[in-house]
């Protein structure tokens, strides 16, 4: 089985924290929570990790999220790194992810997204099968907090390349 669905599904999951994790749970709670956003990115991790029956992958975290409030009111997550291993042997590490989240005003929390430049697939003996390169990118969006949804979600990935040795 080659890596896809784990790809599918840790792109899957970082889209997921990227539009929940650090936005308010109701129009009555503050722009920006690290305590909550700790506990979203916890949540996040657990449920990426979590083994599936009949899954034809695990996923391990090295370490846990952490997150950190700047001196501006800022509050960035930074996510572990990753791996994904098929039951066949192969492995493809997510390296760790980071989600900042600033207060736009008037409800409004911006965030911003840094994923991996890239992305290695190996087999189960260590030897590059195949690789997901980004050039740049951009991940950006406002969170509405009264209307609990992503807005003005800006997604751009440029220079994208997907390698296979085979």
């Amino acid at each position: 089985m080659s890596l896809g669905r784990p790809m599918r599904r840790a792109f899957t999951a970082f889209a997921f924290a990227f539009a929940v994790a650090g936005c308010g749970g109701s129009s009555t709670s503050p722009a920006i929570d690290s305590k909550m956003l700790q506990t979203r990115l916890d949540e996040f991790v657990v449920a990426v990790t979590k083994k599936e029956p009949g899954s034809e992958f695990t996923a391990k975290a090295e370490g846990t999220a952490k997150v950190e409030s700047a001196s501006d009111g800022a509050v960035t997550g930074f996510l572990p790194r990753i791996t994904f291993t098929t039951n066949e042997g192969n492995v493809a590490v997510l390296d760790p992810i980071t989600i900042r989240f600033a207060n736009g005003g008037d409800g409004l929390v911006n965030v911003d997204a840094k994923m991996p430049s890239s992305l290695a697939i190996k087999d189960k003996d260590g030897k590059v099968q195949g690789e997901i390169q980004i050039g740049s990118q951009t991940l950006k969006g406002v969170w509405v907090e009264k209307l609990q949804t992503l807005n003005n979600l800006d997604m751009r990935l440029s220079n994208l390349a997907i390698l296979s040795v085979r």
